[in-house]
């Protein structure tokens, strides 16, 4: 008789995303894609309010290559009411105050507005938001010169890009994000990446207290502008709680949802395997910024995507706190492989004597686990320690216990080179 001792652990999955947004097209609290289509037969669609952005969303994320083979999808609960306020910032004639909005049933449609002479900023919001009022899907109000737009029907998105003249900030309430994540996750906590269909301040800044106390990492974004002069206060939240698991992109197109295209980029590789900076997003526009621009984005840790030497790279590829993101990633895995290595020992066995050669093996567990992080370039080869103690200096009490302390391990983490120093002399 041949008896196979091969219970294991579940293995936690680290390149799973999980995309949250509210609709209505089902009741689960969570469901499981591969394709586009399996969100289309569930009657998601671009050109659909409900849940187009969920959509947008998905099809963002598979655009790139390689792409993740799945991803979920979690409903929030409660209807949210997507928001912004847009600040008039000219009154100066013939100046144009000009936006595009992509409307919930997804059409498009400009408001452009020509400056007359002898007018103000709040006479101009005033006459804004009367054309932006009469687009179907959203309201808009004003007082002084601040426009204020909403979703005519909560829970329905809308975008906005192209903005002349006007200061813009996603000023959405929460619904209850974090209260839907405390629930998600006694349903389903195997995933990894978590995206947003709306990224206001509010929303973000509570998801993100909520993502540094679980083994996730939230990626999100802004278009708020005041992220380019240094009024903006979007990413000073997250680095002042010096958040290791949330990454912001400044993203002027938030309706091609950058966030979630990084995602796409980094969920297919191996846990520490890939560098966040340098890379392309799929069907995500370069944005043009001026040296200053950037400078007020990375002073908070903020990132943002644009186009150097005819390349689209993401920079400059940092969270919050301005650790690099793949270092994270690189010990939620290793801690997890090292916890479920473990535990199959003590699954598999009927009893693990408490003796020096069931130490060694824990030891040579624990090195399998560390020279898989050099295979991939997590851990720098010819760094790797493990080491356990000998039964004879062990606490009796621990013993007793059946508690085996002080495995012990050590490496060096691999690094990633991100700029290269030339110098060089030429002669005739």
């Amino acid at each position: 008789t041949i008896t196979a001792n091969t219970r294991t652990p579940t293995r936690k999955g680290f390149g799973t995303p999980m995309l949250m947004g509210y609709h209505t097209r089902n009741v689960d609290l969570v469901r499981t894609y591969t394709s586009l289509t399996g969100l289309a037969a569930d009657g998601f669609s671009k050109t659909d309010a409900n849940g187009a952005a969920i959509y947008r969303m998905a099809e963002i994320l598979l655009s790139q290559s390689p792409r993740p083979e799945s991803f979920k999808v979690a409903r929030l609960t409660a209807a949210h009411t997507a928001r912004k306020t847009m600040t008039v910032t000219s009154a100066t004639e013939g100046q144009h105050i000009k936006a595009t909005f992509i409307l919930p049933d997804g059409t498009e449609a400009t408001v452009d507005r020509t400056i007359p002479a002898a007018s103000n900023t709040t006479a101009e919001a005033t006459a804004v938001a009367a054309l932006i009022d009469a687009l179907a899907g959203v309201a808009a109000v004003s007082a002084l010169a601040v426009i204020t737009v909403t979703s005519s029907t909560p829970g329905q998105m809308w975008w906005a890009r192209e903005y002349t003249n006007l200061a813009v900030k996603d000023t959405t309430a929460n619904p209850g994000y974090v209260t839907d994540l405390d629930a998600l996750v006694l349903v389903d906590d195997d995933w990894y990446f978590l995206t947003l269909d709306v990224n206001s301040e509010t929303i973000m800044d509570l998801v993100s207290a909520w993502t540094e106390a679980k083994v996730k990492y939230f990626l999100t974004q802004t278009q708020d502008t005041g992220e380019l002069d240094g009024t903006g206060t979007f990413f000073q939240g997250p680095k002042d709680l010096g958040a290791d698991r949330t990454v912001g992109i400044y993203a002027p197109r938030e309706d091609q949802y950058p966030a979630v295209a990084w995602t796409g980029v980094v969920a297919p590789k191996d846990p520490g395997s890939i560098t966040w900076r340098f890379k392309e997003l799929k069907g995500v526009t370069p944005v043009t910024l001026t040296a200053t621009q950037e400078t007020f984005i990375t002073a908070d840790n903020g990132n943002f995507y644009s186009r150097v030497g005819g390349l689209g790279i993401t920079l400059p590829g940092v969270a919050a706190s301005g650790e690099f993101p793949d270092i994270i990633h690189g010990i939620d895995w290793l801690g997890a492989r090292l916890q479920e290595r473990i535990l199959g020992i003590l699954a598999n066995a009927d009893k693990i004597p408490y003796e020096d050669a069931s130490v060694d093996m824990f030891v040579a567990e624990i090195k399998a686990v560390l020279e898989i992080g050099v295979q991939r370039k997590f851990l720098r080869a010819g760094t790797i320690t493990a080491s356990g103690p000998k039964v004879a200096d062990v606490e009796e009490a621990d013993r007793v216990a059946r508690i085996l302390p002080d495995l012990v391990f050590g490496a060096e983490l691999s690094g990633a080179v991100h700029k290269a120093e030339l110098a060089g002399t030429l002669a005739v």
